[in-house]
């Protein structure tokens, strides 16, 4: 893991800032400079909160689960204060919960190491990209969260995409979001959340954040109440739903009052014709 980590940050170390900045069509001069400072504030704020926790796995002042529960707690602090710049509130959450997502994913044996500051060269750690991807989904230009626009952002294969999503989602949550994570494939899908599934729960948000293929969300949109198909047809003829007292959707679930966001993963995968417009056929069942 070491290794690997090592090599991920050096490859990703030689697009920094100014090349992803470069290659963003659109951004204008005040767009990048409120970028470059938003970068500064997170480098400073994650740099010190993984050195922090580094001083918690040597045994110095607190330890690591303290750590971690300051960590969520500045993270949905800072997320709920709408006092704070939304820029500077970006800023200070995904710094934080990058820094989580990089003690986190550290192994035992690689946090036993003696020398912190060399130790956190070996660290898993969020690349510009990454980083800057997240900040144009949430719509950094805006005054807040709520005023959040349709985007598109490529990543190539390997940069990191289920990160982006990952981190994205957690930010979103605890601003309020309800937040779907669609993918063509069941298994990436599965892969992906299983991977962030323990931070979720961590940060207290993992009844906000759903995971699944394109079926799955038609079926969450269309039976989100609780009630299916079956229970509709049967009511029906059973003439339940006439009595004075109930409904069609009796018993249903309350629903959630957030506001839900849809974040999809190889979004070119719905553009081919044969998927654009097609008619989903939800059971193969002729009532």
């Amino acid at each position: 893991q070491v290794a690997m980590n090592a090599i991920f940050n050096c490859a990703t170390a030689r697009h920094g800032l100014e090349y992803v900045l470069s290659e963003i069509d659109n951004l204008t001069q005040d767009m990048k400079d409120t970028l470059r400072k938003m970068y500064g504030q997170f480098v400073k704020e994650y740099e010190e909160a993984v050195i922090k926790g580094l001083h918690c796995h040597l045994g110095k002042n607190f330890t690591m689960k303290e750590h971690f529960e300051d960590l969520v707690e500045i993270s949905i602090e800072v997320a709920n204060d709408k006092r704070i710049n939304y820029c500077e509130q970006l800023a200070s959450t995904t710094a934080n919960i990058f820094a989580y997502w990089s003690l986190k994913s550290a192994s035992s044996d690689l946090l036993s190491q003696p020398n912190d500051k060399k130790l956190s060269e070996y660290l898993m750690k969020p690349h510009a990209a990454q980083v800057i991807a997240i900040w144009v989904l949430l719509n950094f230009q805006e005054k807040g969260c709520q005023s959040l626009k349709n985007h598109l952002v490529e990543i190539l294969t390997g940069e990191g995409k289920s990160i982006v999503i990952g981190v994205s989602a957690i930010v979103l949550a605890l601003m309020g979001y309800e937040v779907g994570c669609m993918c063509y494939s069941k298994y990436l899908s599965d892969r992906d959340h299983n991977s962030f599934k323990s931070m979720f729960v961590d940060f207290g948000v993992d009844q906000y954040i759903y995971y699944g293929r394109v079926e799955d969300f038609t079926k969450k949109l269309l039976y989100e109440d609780g009630t299916s198909l079956g229970d509709l047809v049967q009511k029906a003829i059973s003439k339940e739903c006439y009595t004075s007292q109930t409904n069609v959707l009796e018993g249903k679930k309350e629903k959630s009052n957030r506001l839900k966001v849809l974040l999809i993963d190889e979004v070119d995968v719905f553009f081919p014709e044969q998927v654009l417009w097609k008619l989903y056929v939800i059971s193969n069942v002729h009532i």
